[in-house]
């Protein structure tokens, strides 16, 4: 179990960067933007077991089950930079002191079983896996009157401006939490590893895949998403693969609120239908001494989902599909005997396609998709001291687009981190230490929520984890 408060330090342009936005040098990232006594909680609980049990040499169980629970409530802040280069801010959520907060409650649970079986068909060689998964999802919403939004005007933004708590906010009934949405997911899978020989193999899997959606006007969709893989080795150090797949995933349910603010969205609480995916790739991959070499080309299409009339009246929409044709390399593996890398450059090619809604979308990059990401991360095993490990890494993220037509881009950034990690026994438990510092250089960029988010400052986190 646990909790956890999001610090309101935020800043939200909306749909106004970068027309009204400075530079983001130029904004104090390392104090809050927000009120000091605002906040997002989340308080949570989290259940979970595993099975594994080997039948025999050939046959083989495995199963899982999840059960989580938890209640979110909020009172936020969103600012606006306005032309005149102020900005203005909404307190969204403000409650009579004492009054309970909570906004939603999630009940989650899962479950899953696999039957994996190695057998022969002359010389040819299976691994064949049946399975099972079920999950159901129930939120929970309060149905009573939404609480006081306060407005400020006129912010100067050479640093920010807090006001006290108000004492005399309006009382509202918050009424009880009332069932917004249940959700019932189930997938039947069957999947075969087959060999030939040692050059060629196939990996064909199919799922019949069912989402229910119990509340409002409801819907029951199935859908039969197949994949395959078609593995060709040269050489071999060598496999070259082809592969597609199919996905469904559920609709969601629309906010009552447009990114956390208090504006109401027009359909809030409308149940959407589910999203279908296709994935074609083709890739290589390699070994050159322990470090594993992998590139692909690969072209994805799903469904895309936006906001339009933003910021007056917003409404959420499913319009055509959003499409992403790319290239991507990695490496993963130890280049000495105690230097290990995890990298990787992914180039994308973002495109809105078979728009209905909104022709002017037609042709444009997908909001928040930057078309360059490169990260890498090293850690050295320091000889000298027995369980001591530092690392460094450095993730590059390319511009976007942080609006549908493209007209406001946002900048790219370069972000390094440092860390030290430590594991020993105490009281014959293995305990691991941990320091990582983020953001070494204290970058000052936008990112995230259509580009609209101060990025977080420097920032050092110790953790202690225990294994039992």
């Amino acid at each position: 179990m646990g909790w956890r408060t999001v610090h309101p330090a935020i800043t939200r342009l909306f749909n106004f960067y970068p027309k009204n936005a400075p530079s983001a040098n130029s904004i104090d990232n390392d104090v809050s933007w927000g009120q000091p006594w605002t906040n997002r909680w989340y308080d949570y609980k989290r259940y979970g077991a595993n099975l594994k049990w080997k039948i025999s040499e050939n046959v083989s169980l495995r199963g899982a089950y999840i059960d989580n629970r938890g209640d979110r409530g909020s009172e936020s802040t969103s600012n606006t930079i306005a032309a005149n280069g102020t900005y203005s801010q909404q307190i969204s959520g403000v409650y009579t002191p004492g009054l309970d907060t909570v906004l939603s409650d999630q009940k989650d649970s899962g479950a899953a079983l696999y039957l994996d079986v190695l057998f022969d068909t002359g010389a040819i060689a299976h691994k064949l896996t049946a399975g099972y998964q079920y999950s159901d999802s129930f939120q929970y919403r309060m149905n009573g009157a939404s609480a006081v939004n306060i407005n400020l005007t006129g912010l100067s933004m050479s640093s920010p401006t807090y006001i006290p708590r108000p004492a005399n906010v309006a009382q509202v009934k918050r009424g009880v939490l009332t069932l917004s949405s249940n959700t019932e997911y189930q997938s039947l899978i069957i999947g075969d590893d087959i060999t030939f020989n040692d050059q060629w193999s196939v990996l064909l899997g199919v799922a019949q895949t069912t989402i229910t959606q119990k509340t409002g006007t409801g819907y029951g969709e199935s859908a039969l998403t197949p994949s395959v893989s078609i593995l060709f080795k040269p050489v071999e150090s060598i496999t070259t693969y082809i592969s597609y797949i199919e996905g469904l995933e559920a609709g969601i349910v629309v906010p009552e609120f447009y990114n956390n603010t208090g504006t109401k969205v027009v359909n809030g609480g409308d149940v959407f239908d589910p999203l279908t995916s296709e994935q074609f790739e083709i890739g290589v991959k390699t070994n050159v001494g322990e470090v594993a070499l992998a590139a692909a080309i690969f072209r994805i299409e799903k469904g895309l989902q936006y906001y339009i009339n933003v910021p007056g009246a917003p409404e959420f929409v499913q319009d055509g599909l959003q499409v992403h044709d790319g290239i991507e390399f990695t490496a993963i593996g130890n280049l000495t005997e105690n230097l290990n890398l995890i990298g990787g450059f992914t180039w994308l090619d973002p495109e809105v396609e078979k728009q209905q809604q909104t022709p002017a979308l037609e042709g444009k990059a997908p909001v928040d998709v930057a078309e360059q990401i490169v990260k890498a991360r090293f850690e050295y095993r320091v000889p000298a001291v027995a369980g001591l490990s530092v690392s460094a890494s450095a993730n590059y993220n390319g511009s976007s687009y942080g609006d549908g037509l493209n007209n406001d881009k946002v900048p790219e950034y370069t972000l390094y981190d440092i860390g030290a990690r430590y594991q020993t026994e105490v009281a014959e438990q293995l305990v691991t230490f941990r320091a990582d510092l983020h953001n070494l250089t204290n970058e000052h960029y936008w990112n995230g929520f259509n580009g609209t988010r101060i990025g977080d400052p420097r920032t050092l986190m110790l953790s202690v984890t225990a294994e039992f």
